[in-house]
């Protein structure tokens, strides 16, 4: 079997679907931010290394190491493959797991861990707000 790390190519036996919500089910004894229960999503990044220059930076979607939610296989050998949204569980490490606001529909939600995160990134690293004005441009 050869392994793929990119969303074109999943590896065989693969769930897919990012864009996650979902309650937690299990979590581990060092996650202070996400408890049993509560209702958490996931977007389309699974893991990265955390350690080099662009993970220090806050940009983990430039690290060379990262592991995309479905269809990715994890750095160490005993973690196996990532699964994705359609998977009847998904196992994701806490850094990539956020909580969902109560008051937040999971399908208003989940758009917002990719498509939302991609448009509201940039504006917001560079200072775009109230009073100013942007092009967003969408390329099929």
């Amino acid at each position: 079997m050869t392994y793929s790390a990119t969303f074109a190519n999943p590896v065989e036996a693969c769930c897919v679907g990012h864009e996650i919500v979902g309650k937690a089910v299990k979590v581990g004894k060092n996650v202070k931010h996400v408890k049993v229960g509560d209702r958490v999503g996931v977007g389309a990044q699974a893991d990265a290394c955390l350690k080099c220059a662009d993970c220090k930076a806050g940009n983990e979607n430039h690290c060379a190491n990262t592991v995309n939610t479905y269809g990715s296989v994890y750095s160490k050998p005993k973690e196996g493959k990532s699964m994705g949204g359609y998977a009847t569980y998904n196992r994701t490490p806490s850094h990539f797991v956020m909580k969902i606001p109560d008051g937040l529909e999971s399908a208003d939600a989940a758009p917002m861990l990719c498509g939302g995160v991609t448009v509201y990134s940039p504006l917001k690293q560079n200072g775009c707000g109230p009073g100013k004005k942007v092009s967003i441009s969408h390329y099929h």
